[in-house]
């Protein structure tokens, strides 16, 4: 009977053993994924942020070289990018913003004139001011509604 009892005794000892290791490995990894929210979130808060300097560079633009290479809205397609790989709450307004940063630079482009001694943003206001100005009004209200649902949502996805 000791026998017995020492016996379930030591398997009891296993099992909780066990069942602890458990609930930590499930802790760890919980935490590890909560770090890595937290970190994908910061990064693209700072893909957005980032993306108001790609606007200043379109309306800087005084050449079509300029407009073309290095004008593409990389820090708002990144900030989707990461939308749609971790945040789907954040997927909708991210396309927004990324369709409004399109639009708003194809206004520059359309109104562009190489020859013209203005920047892309003074020539687009100065050849279609209100196509400018709707285009720069989308942009601005679909950053805004952006960075209202980063930080609306912001305590679903930091934890961490």
């Amino acid at each position: 009977m000791e026998t017995i009892i020492g016996v379930v005794g030591v398997l009891l000892g296993v099992l909780i053993a066990q069942l602890v290791a458990l609930i930590q490995s499930r802790l760890d990894r919980a935490n590890k994924r909560d770090i890595l929210l937290r970190t994908k979130y910061e990064e693209l808060s700072g893909h957005v942020n980032d993306s108001l300097g790609w606007a200043m560079e379109c309306l800087g633009a005084t050449t079509f070289a300029v407009m073309h290479s290095g004008t593409q809205p990389l820090a708002a397609r990144k900030a989707y990018t990461l939308a749609l790989l971790y945040f789907p709450l954040l997927k909708p307004y991210a396309d927004h913003y990324v369709q409004a940063c399109v639009s708003f630079q194809m206004v520059l482009v359309e109104q562009f004139v190489p020859h013209e001694f203005l920047n892309a943003g003074a020539q687009a206001a100065k050849n279609n001011p209100e196509r400018f100005k709707v285009a720069g009004e989308n942009l601005r209200a679909a950053r805004e509604a952006f960075d209202f649902e980063i930080q609306k949502h912001s305590h679903v996805y930091i934890r961490a």
